[in-house]
């Protein structure tokens, strides 16, 4: 498959030679409309993002975060307010919110107890 840029790059300099957009299409392997945004600069190189990534951080409430590091809310805000979690103060009413990754941070740094060693 070809690279959006050099596509382009391609779809211009057959432009130059003469060819009709129906021609670069079916060259190059695209549509006509393609072919038009190409050589009127509409068209979007940059890459795609993934629909189903979140393009920000995600912010958990005391008890979503507890939950997922198994400790109690009381626990949660304790650690907020001591550091050891980084916490973020929200909306009129300053609800307190944890970055997801800082918690799964948290969790990769922690040692495991298994108990029996």
């Amino acid at each position: 498959m070809v690279e959006s840029g050099s596509r382009i790059g391609m779809i211009k300099s057959l432009s130059k030679e003469g060819k009709s957009p129906s021609e670069i299409a079916r060259e190059v392997k695209c549509s006509r409309q393609y072919v038009h945004q190409a050589l009127h600069g509409k068209t979007k190189t940059e890459p795609k993002t993934d629909p189903r990534k979140p393009q920000y951080d995600e912010l958990l409430t005391v008890s979503e975060a507890a939950r997922f590091l198994r400790v109690t809310a009381n626990t949660m805000r304790r650690w907020g307010e001591s550091g050891v979690i980084d916490s973020y103060r929200i909306g009129p009413r300053k609800d307190r919110r944890f970055k997801r990754t800082e918690v799964l941070d948290y969790l990769g740094s922690c040692k495991v107890n298994r108990g029996h060693e």
